[in-house]
């Protein structure tokens, strides 16, 4: 009898990747352990990520790339045809949008049972659709399409694989660390607080706690913004950029912070894997759906009439995003104080996403 061979797409970036991980939990421990577990992503840097942990089944990864151009699709295609050829049992696309290229994709990939996304091109590829409810975090939703594939856990828990050991950064003895992470997607940059709230923020946190170093956290791509904030705070002992060139890197440096700072990032996400605490800076997107999946989160956001905007077809945002810049910083300072002293939550659930296409400054939340 044919060992089982499963197709997951985890391809949009380290935040939906982690999101999708109880998902790929779930698949490798359901699995026979002579099942195969091929994974598909976007870049090499998600695939370093997802070598970073103990899987049961050395799961094969395969890059499509983030080319758009018609060669790009073409190449998309061609791994497609690959994916076909393994003969697949059942192909998962949760991360996957209800679109034609979606259906197309997961129909040239032919396998028995297909489960994407419901809506209205799903029929053209998808044996099986699944519904998003309203303001169900990625996370949760991601997870049940392996219910569907009948991969179900034992005890209805959702996991994380185990993480391989990874060095620990230096600590500094008697002080506490607290990431800054102000960056975000280059196309989503409306998702960022901004440079200079950053930057009084961490000017706040110095001069009230003499314990607490900061850290201006990001990616080697980053290094301008992180540089301007470190600009706006100007020269001190006890503030650095962390800037480092590997994942794993990454990971090291956010195990030793008692606080991580972040908008709607990859680096809130990699901070919820590692159970570190979280002050997460909302607007244009839903924190319900992409928020930090963690009991030990502080969500700060206005609440506006406008947000959360984010959507399909409606991802580049309104052009100005006040829900972001209006933020004030004293409100981002208590909710660090408050992450700081064990005090969380409540996390916000089921927050409705609107329909707007431009800036509202009246309050509903």
């Amino acid at each position: 009898m044919k060992a089982p061979t499963v197709i997951v797409m985890s391809h949009n970036g380290l935040g939906d990747i982690v999101m999708t991980l109880p998902l790929l939990d779930r698949i490798d421990r359901a699995l026979p352990v002579e099942g195969r577990l091929i994974i598909v992503t976007k870049s090499a840097l998600e695939e370093n990520f997802l070598r970073l942990f103990q899987w049961r089944h050395s799961p094969e990864i395969l890059t499509v790339g983030i080319d758009r151009s018609f060669r790009g699709i073409f190449r998309v295609s061609g791994v497609a045809l690959k994916l076909r050829g393994t003969n697949p049992d059942v192909f998962i696309a949760g991360v996957m949008p209800d679109s034609l290229f979606a259906s197309l994709f997961a129909r040239l990939i032919g396998a028995r049972l297909s489960i994407g996304q419901e809506g209205k091109w799903r029929r053209l590829g998808f044996s099986v659709g699944h519904a998003w409810p309203e303001g169900e975090h990625k996370t949760s939703y991601f997870a049940r399409f392996a219910d569907l594939a009948g991969c179900l856990p034992p005890n209805g828990e959702l996991t994380y694989p185990t993480l391989k050991p990874v060095a620990r950064a230096e600590a500094t003895s008697g002080e506490r660390l607290v990431l800054l992470s102000p960056g975000s997607q280059i196309l989503e940059t409306h998702k960022r607080w901004p440079a200079k709230s950053f930057a009084e923020l961490a000017t706040r946190l110095l001069t009230q706690f003499h314990d607490i170093r900061i850290g201006i956290f990001g990616g080697i791509h980053e290094q301008a913004l992180l540089q301007e904030i470190a600009n706006g705070i100007g020269s001190h002992p006890r503030c650095e950029i962390l800037a480092p060139p590997r994942v794993e890197d990454s990971l090291a440096i956010i195990r030793q912070a008692e606080c991580v700072v972040s908008g709607c990032s990859g680096s809130m996400h990699l901070a919820t894997l590692l159970g570190r605490p979280v002050v997460g800076i909302y607007g244009p997107t839903n924190p319900s759906i992409t928020g930090p999946y963690s009991d030990k989160a502080v969500i700060v956001r206005l609440g506006l009439a406008c947000s959360p905007c984010y959507r399909p077809q409606f991802t580049a945002g309104c052009g100005n995003p006040i829900c972001m810049t209006m933020i004030d910083v004293a409100r981002v300072q208590s909710a660090v104080i408050d992450s700081l002293s064990g005090c969380y939550g409540p996390f916000p659930r089921k927050i409705k996403s609107t329909q707007a296409t431009a800036p509202s400054a009246a309050i509903v939340d």
